[in-house]
């Protein structure tokens, strides 16, 4: 039944369509298709004497106000025609119309046509034409089977002093009288059997108002179910809205967080000296800690030798104590004896003071060594708690650090874009350490596309405070002062890093900068405009390397401080440039641990151009790791290749 329904539904806008068919034949062009027709014409007439004039002004024939509207709509996208401004205005008498360089007229309008021709003969005046009959005007608008066309006439064209090059453009035009003829005579058996279908189609037409009037109580629901829908839309569109504040509210508070990891930079720098003067005072504790371990040692040493000794000093004084008490029990036998033995006595008993002596000297000693552990243990419970205070501050610095890495990248362009402005085109970046001192940057205005790559003083954290300054300059030059020549870019970027590091002379303390290298290609001419600081372009060609010197000044106060110098190239077919920084040449590495040097990056960018541009950052960034080996990474390396595949246009 469904498809039935959808059957019936067909049909009636067939019939519907066939039946308006005539009335589309004869409205023929609209205010739009009229306004594309003409601007492209001017695209493919040439004027003999337009290096005479540096404007195209369209004179309309009529008071059309709305085809004026359209033709300045049009004219606002395509802005210039072979660098030539583009102007519409109403023609109101014949001394207006000779001012015009294009002049558009339909049957009509209220003037002749044979008249505007003969007057434009000579004048350089572009008569174009809509309506009339075959060879009247110069260019004649007509609608035949659907499609829009035009018929030239060559002869009143060349006695303008009006020019076609474009062969394409001739063989699309109605050319001869038999030509003319037989598109009407198609038009007519066209508009024959329109009027045969039509009278068939109105009975299916009658059959079909019936369904029609079924539908409209579904078509009313389906309205109310529209309205639902704008209502939830309208919904949507506050959540919307406030999704957009939060945004806002969002960019607000990432640029606190800049301005708070300025501060946090200060903080990072005071903590690191104090760090380091915490570790020069462990290193002396350490060097006390062994001097009192090796005395410990030594002591207890000594302390286990007295210790034997007094051992073996009272087992003598038990034996001799025996020996006394056997004299006692038989003191009135052994007398003499016994005073004998008294005197032993008496020296052992000296002997006994001197061991009673020795062992306080031990306990005092032991005493000593016990207060002298106390105090190593607390030395050593104070170095633990350093340790992991040093290792707290490395794990926030580390943090701030990361932090601060998420906000360059999201500083830096995304490959999305440079894919769109440079489909064939690949960067190879590796940054030293988490954060990079070198940046890259591609942006588009005015039909202009730009790709720039950077090295900034010093890596890290201070380079990527650099990086991210160098980005934001380079887009407000470009969008808000509206600068395209690269070598004016770069003076003015010079100008904004002198006044933001308040680089006032040459003595000044702080000489931060940056070497750039930046393009501007133009895709209509093909050209590639040029400019560079201390970073030169290398193009390669047929596969010969070409070097364009950069001038020797960077970007930053210098004893130097003359304007950058341009250069324009003319492209050719598979021309490469590549734009890098030095960190891939300066790399140390090989059995011998010398630098990389440009001669060798030469000669690897002439055997990757070998390769398509996919393959490219692959086996440069294989030939730099195979370079560099077991030896630690010098410097950022970043190194962008781009290749022009077009054709040039004529």
């Amino acid at each position: 039944m469904r498809i039935r329904f959808l059957r019936r539904k067909i049909f009636i806008a067939l019939g519907c369509l066939v039946f308006l068919l005539p009335q589309v034949s004869k409205a023929q062009f609209d205010n739009k298709s009229r306004s594309e027709y003409i601007l492209d014409i001017l695209k493919y007439v040439y004027w003999t004497n337009e290096k005479e004039f540096s404007e195209f002004k369209i004179g309309i024939c009529s008071p059309d106000t709305l085809l004026v509207n359209e033709l300045n709509t049009q004219i606002a996208k395509k802005q210039v025609i072979r660098d030539k401004l583009i102007s519409v205005f109403i023609v109101n008498g014949q001394s207006s119309a000779l001012t015009a360089r294009v002049l558009f007229v339909r049957s009509g309008d209220p003037f002749e046509i044979e008249a505007l021709v003969d007057e434009a003969k000579g004048k350089h005046i572009l008569v174009i034409s809509e309506g009339f009959d075959f060879h009247l005007s110069m260019i004649n608008f007509i609608f035949f089977q659907g499609h829009k066309r035009f018929e030239m006439n060559e002869d009143a064209l060349s006695q303008g002093g009006l020019i076609i090059k474009d062969q394409l453009f001739k063989a699309q035009a109605v050319k001869t009288r038999a030509d003319w003829q037989e598109i009407y005579r198609q038009t007519e058996k066209k508009l024959d059997a329109v009027e045969k279908t039509v009278a068939e189609q109105k009975t299916e037409i009658r059959k079909q108002n019936e369904l029609l009037e079924e539908q409209k109580t579904k078509i009313a629901a389906q309205k109310q179910e529209m309205a639902e829908q704008e209502q939830r839309i309208a919904i949507q569109s506050q959540e919307l809205d406030q999704l957009t504040a939060a945004a806002l509210q969002k960019e607000n508070e990432i640029e606190e967080r800049i301005k708070l990891l300025i501060i946090q930079k200060a903080a990072m720098e005071k903590q690191q000296f104090q760090i380091a003067a915490q570790e020069k005072k462990i290193l002396g504790q350490k060097d006390v800690l062994a001097s009192l371990e090796s005395n410990i040692t030594e002591q207890r040493q000594q302390i286990a030798i007295q210790k034997k000794d007094l051992k073996t000093q009272l087992s003598e004084i038990q034996k001799q104590q025996l020996i006394i008490w056997l004299f006692v029990l038989i003191f009135i036998i052994f007398v003499i004896f016994a005073i004998y033995l008294r005197r032993n006595y008496v020296q052992k008993m000296k002997t006994a003071a001197v061991l009673r002596e020795m062992n306080s000297d031990i306990l005092v000693k032991n005493r000593e060594i016990t207060r002298q552990n106390e105090e190593i243990e607390k030395q050593r419970a104070q170095v633990v708690l350093q340790r992991d205070q040093i290792t707290l501050q490395k794990k926030h610095i580390t943090d701030s650090i990361r932090y601060a890495e998420q906000i360059q990248m999201a500083v830096f362009p995304e490959m999305a874009v440079l894919k769109r402005l440079f489909p064939a085109s690949f960067v190879l970046f590796r940054p030293k350490d988490i954060v990079s001192g070198d940046f890259y940057w591609v942006a588009e205005y005015e039909g202009y596309k730009f790709i720039a790559a950077a090295d900034c003083t010093g890596h890290g954290v201070p380079g990527g405070f650099m990086s991210m300054m160098g980005i934001t300059f380079l887009n407000e030059i470009i969008n808000h002062q509206h600068i395209t020549s690269p070598a004016q870019i770069l003076d003015k970027l010079r100008k904004n890093i002198v006044r933001a590091l308040k680089q006032y002379s040459t003595e000044s303390e702080v000489r931060d900068g940056m070497d750039i290298t930046l393009l501007r290609y133009e895709e209509q001419t093909e050209t590639l405009q040029f400019a560079g600081a201390n970073n030169s372009l290398y193009l390669l060609r047929n596969g010969e390397c070409m070097v364009y010197k950069a001038d020797s000044m960077t970007i930053a106060i210098s004893d130097e401080m003359n304007p950058f110098n341009g250069h324009e190239i003319k492209l050719e077919m598979g021309d490469t440039a590549y734009i890098f920084s030095d960190g891939y040449a300066d790399q140390l590495g090989g059995s011998s641990r010398k630098k990389m040097l440009r001669k060798r990056l030469r000669a690897y960018l002439e055997e990757a151009s070998l390769l398509n541009i996919s393959g490219q950052r692959g086996f440069l960034g294989a030939k730099l790791t195979e370079w560099q080996g077991h030896h630690p990474q010098t410097d950022d390396v970043l190194l962008i290749g781009v290749k022009f595949n077009h054709t040039p246009t004529l």
